[in-house]
């Protein structure tokens, strides 16, 4: 599905639900237009989406279009797993703040010194500078790329230190501009494991999944790892038809986490309610960055934190492969929204 075709429909979910949003009631009579409106994509011949929509963390809506499995004419229901991409950034972050109430580590800490195989580029790049993409790091996929890597090439945490280790200088000093990228968050997954003796995927599985109950998301350890209710991604062939289209790294904290609808709506409950992590926490990752010169960034703990049509939205989207998905959490309403495609 078209990156662009993607953002208009989940905006019209939000705008669907807006005007009820605002009057705080529940629009259970737009179900119908949102059927409508993913019916393009409700086609036994090509893949799909997964909407889900909660209020109060009580399920309003929950639905499959098209299909999550060609090869086997498996259709997208609620319960199919996807790749949720970059939306798995607010769990690495999430990480990093638990570790930081334990007295364990500090957002102010120098990223060299837990990853001392970095370069020291005379300023100092702050955990916090990676959270916030104000970090001036170079992009990791774009370095592999010039050192040889191909599109399938499988990269691992191992390449991607190896190629940041080799940088000469950053895009731009610390702390003084806002440039989103996915090596921060693969360097801060290195940090939870190195400070906490766990892996990032052990370390959530213990602290936010099996607490929350989200029995079906996992980060991914190695791209031939499989799945229970698997939606593949695809790609569209010149002259008709698909073929996969899937991410070969084999590291994660930026990405390569498998998640549900039902189980991202429960995350997006915990951002309201705090039963892990508590308010504090919750708070810190719902907060923006800001730069040098106290310019709020727009982004908190891999939140995004615009606004939208006069209400606080809290969000975040993603693209890997053939995957493409969306969150948004209206605060004061209660109401989350994930779209998985």
């Amino acid at each position: 599905m078209p990156r662009k075709l993607l953002v208009s429909s989940f905006l019209f979910v939000a705008l669907t639900w807006a005007p009820a949003l605002a009057a705080d009631t529940l629009p259970r009579g737009r179900h119908k237009q949102v059927d409508a409106l993913f019916s393009q994509w409700s086609s036994k011949t090509q893949p799909g989406c997964a909407v889900g929509i909660s209020r109060d963390g009580v399920l309003d809506y929950a639905r499959g279009y098209g299909m999550a499995d060609l090869e086997h004419d498996a259709a997208v229901t609620p319960r199919s797993v996807f790749s949720i991409a970059s939306i798995s950034k607010q769990f690495t972050a999430f990480s990093i703040g638990m570790l930081a109430q334990e007295g364990k580590l500090s957002l102010d800490d120098d990223i060299r010194k837990y990853v001392p195989e970095l370069p020291a580029y005379g300023k100092t790049i702050t955990l916090a500078h990676l959270m916030h993409h104000t970090n001036g790091l170079r992009e990791q996929g774009q370095l592999l790329n010039l050192a040889g890597w191909r599109g399938d090439d499988v990269s691992t945490e191992a390449d991607v230190l190896w190629a940041l280790s080799r940088q000469r200088g950053v895009n731009f000093e610390p702390g003084t501009e806002v440039l989103y990228g996915n090596a921060a968050y693969t360097l801060l997954a290195s940090v939870v494991k190195r400070v906490s003796g766990q892996s990032l995927r052990a370390f959530t599985d213990e602290r936010i999944f099996k607490p929350l109950g989200m029995t079906d998301t996992r980060f991914r350890e190695e791209h031939t790892e499989l799945f229970p209710r698997r939606a593949w991604g695809y790609t569209s062939r010149d002259g008709g038809g698909w073929r996969l289209s899937d991410s070969h790294s084999d590291h994660y904290g930026a990405s390569n986490l498998y998640s549900t609808i039902g189980d991202l709506l429960k995350w997006e409950q915990n951002l309201l309610d705090a039963r892990i992590g508590g308010q504090a926490l919750v708070a810190l990752v719902r907060t923006s960055g800001r730069l040098n010169d106290g310019t709020a960034t727009g982004y908190g703990g891999g939140l995004r934190l615009a606004g939208y049509r006069g209400l606080d939205m809290v969000s975040h989207d993603g693209m890997d492969g053939g995957y493409r998905t969306e969150s948004l959490l209206f605060p004061a309403q209660r109401v989350a929204i994930v779209t998985l495609c």
